[in-house]
């Protein structure tokens, strides 16, 4: 398709409104390709280059570097501008997973493999993309194949949770970080081998102990969401999660409540909750060892 060529080149070289036009014929092409089975080279390269262009565009400009960490009033806007630009181009990527899963999935872990080895810290906007690619991809996915690891996820999921960057400690990248795992969790909740590096990453600096006041916010939000959903699976880990709180608990309860800063959904008060439902995972834990050995007794 020679128009394919020229779009790609208009996308990483025109304005924003130009590059929504383009999004939308890409799409239309991608729809083309759902009659196509398998995809013909041609067509295998062409999603090639829309994943590449995709991951370029969704990169923030180095120069908001440090407004979008400290999140001023220039980080702000550019945040919400990203956030609304991103919307189609998250579309087209998922319309392009669904057509060519492999190779979509083979360009996420080769994207996540570089940034890991990567040794620089001045790459936070290269990883923010790769992450940001990995948690929008989920989102196209059904529950059942993130709960087996369909394709190359059974790689990736393992890989995400036991990764800390370099660039660990920008305030994007530790969220888009934590939002990911938590996207991606039923598959945790399956493979159970991997509980204790989720917990780690949600309970070390990366989450709850990151010096970036909003990530210890969001944090504390994803975490109460983490450990609702994997409930009993938790019951070894009880007195080291509690145990790793408690500094967390003490600085909540010394803030000021009244600030605006502590609104909504992220209030950090799901920390308490965590520590409500120590009393019924014990519950629960006492109630199966019960059962096991009745269990066994009639058996």
């Amino acid at each position: 398709m020679k128009y394919c060529h020229l779009s790609f080149y208009v996308m990483q070289n025109c304005e924003v409104d130009t590059t929504f036009s383009i999004v939308q014929f890409l799409s239309c092409y991608v729809a083309t390709m759902k009659s196509l089975s398998p995809l013909r080279e041609k067509q295998l390269h062409h999603v090639g280059r829309m994943l590449e262009v995709i991951c370029a565009q969704i990169r923030y400009d180095p120069i908001y570097r440090d407004n979008l960490d400290m999140l001023d009033k220039i980080g702000r806007e550019e945040e919400e501008t990203m956030v609304e630009y991103r919307k189609d181009l998250f579309v087209l990527l998922r319309n392009v997973g669904r057509v060519a899963p492999d190779v979509t999935q083979m360009f996420i872990r080769n994207s996540l493999v570089s940034c890991i080895s990567s040794v620089s810290e001045r790459n936070v906007e290269e990883v923010e993309a790769s992450l940001s690619l990995l948690y929008a991809l989920g989102e196209s996915l059904s529950d059942e194949a993130i709960k087996t690891g369909s394709g190359l996820l059974s790689e990736l999921v393992p890989t995400l949770v036991s990764t800390r960057f370099q660039c660990h400690s920008n305030r994007l990248v530790a969220l888009v970080y934590l939002d990911t795992i938590t996207r991606y969790i039923k598959f945790v909740q399956e493979h159970t081998e991997y509980v204790p590096m989720v917990l780690t990453a949600f309970l070390d600096e990366r989450g709850i102990h990151h010096p970036n006041f909003h990530v210890r916010r969001r944090a504390s939000y994803l975490f109460m969401r983490v450990v609702k959903l994997l409930k009993a699976k938790l019951v070894p880990f009880i007195e080291s999660i509690l145990q790793s709180l408690q500094d967390t608990v003490a600085r909540f309860t010394s803030l000021n409540h009244t600030s605006n800063d502590f609104s909504g959904s992220e209030d950090g008060s799901h920390i308490f909750e965590i520590y409500h439902l120590k009393s019924n995972l014990i519950i629960y834990l006492h109630c199966s060892l019960l059962f096991a050995t009745r269990w066994k007794h009639y058996s």
